[in-house]
């Protein structure tokens, strides 16, 4: 975000967190349409063909998402180790999240829940600890060019839209009363902590920001076996979004088969994920060019088109059931 947006990257997560939180409201609306059942075995039963066809498409998406994030993570592991095939990685870091997604989702959520912690405590000591290098010169930083805002905000909305995964998990909340509260507060610990790595690394680095690589990692370019810590970090976040996304794609493609037993699923899904982060690229620079360019797009498409199109079929269903009388 910060090479396409420079300083802008301040605004672009203003403005982009604030749509999201829009967005998962919107969510959280159209699944109250389907009276606390799934939305996607919902909109089958409304309609057969079209419902079937949305959730098929919203599946797949969600393994799309499984993939890339996958070989985003390889392609890490290959710098750091380089003499390590790929697919070392590639199935050990599969098989635990295979394990925790089958054991349901309270033990996802809870593992995910528990690998947030170091993250959050790892960025925390990287503001911290270089807070005091900070030139406080450039932290003022007004919106130099709105056309920097909007290329950020278009590649970095479909991110936070990822929130499409709600639709999924919203009829497993216990307590769905605390939705919005708990929404909030991680979209505002989001942006908080956003806006500080920004100005953290252009107070520590300046105009060579955009430029660098791994940026958070540079934080910690002074310490000691930082890279070790930094791979925990790494892995964690990955597990956490490969998880999630495996869950999302399991649950969803299991309504749509229309089998109770949804985890029978995980397993074929998570072969075809690692093989696709295996074959899917030939190269990082083919890699780069679909991430910046062309995931973006087909990411804000599906993230828009299918909950619209559920939204219409449930609007649709009720319509037919209450007809308007006349007098």
């Amino acid at each position: 975000m910060i090479t396409v947006s420079g300083r802008d990257t301040m605004a672009v997560t203003i403005i982009s967190t604030f749509l999201a939180f829009l967005y998962a409201t919107i969510l959280y609306k159209i699944n109250q349409k389907s009276q606390g059942k799934s939305i996607i075995r919902t909109a089958i039963l409304i309609s057969p063909l079209l419902g079937t066809i949305l959730g098929t498409i919203l599946g797949f998406f969600f393994i799309v998402m499984s993939y890339v994030y996958l070989y985003d993570f390889l392609n890490f592991m290959r710098i750091q180790y380089p003499k390590t095939p790929s697919i070392v990685f590639s199935i050990l870091l599969i098989l635990i999240c295979l394990y925790t997604v089958k054991s349901g989702i309270e033990v996802t959520a809870r593992v995910v829940s528990l690998l947030i912690i170091p993250v959050l405590l790892f960025i925390f000591f990287g503001i911290f600890f270089n807070f005091y290098d900070i030139n406080f010169t450039p932290l003022y930083m007004p919106v130099e060019s709105w056309n920097k805002v909007e290329k950020g905000i278009l590649v970095h909305l479909p991110k936070l839209f990822e929130l499409i995964a709600l639709i999924i998990l919203i009829p497993s909340l216990i307590n769905k009363k605390r939705y919005s509260s708990s929404i909030l507060v991680s979209l505002a610990l989001y942006s908080i902590i956003t806006i500080s790595l920004i100005y953290t690394l252009y107070g520590n680095f300046g105009e060579q920001t955009p430029r660098l690589n791994y940026k958070l990692f540079m934080l910690f370019r002074e310490m000691p076996r930082a890279e070790s810590i930094f791979i925990i970090v790494w892995v964690s976040t990955f597990f956490a979004k490969i998880s999630l996304f495996l869950y999302a794609a399991s649950k969803c493609l299991g309504e749509v088969v229309n089998t109770k037993k949804w985890n029978v699923v995980v397993f074929p899904i998570s072969v075809m994920i690692v093989a696709f982060s295996i074959v899917s690229f030939a190269n990082n620079i083919e890699y780069y060019s679909f991430f910046n360019t062309a995931l973006p797009l087909f990411e804000l498409t599906i993230e828009i088109i299918i909950p619209s199109l559920l939204f219409v079929i449930l609007i649709k269903a009720k319509s037919s059931e209450n007809p308007a009388r006349t007098p």
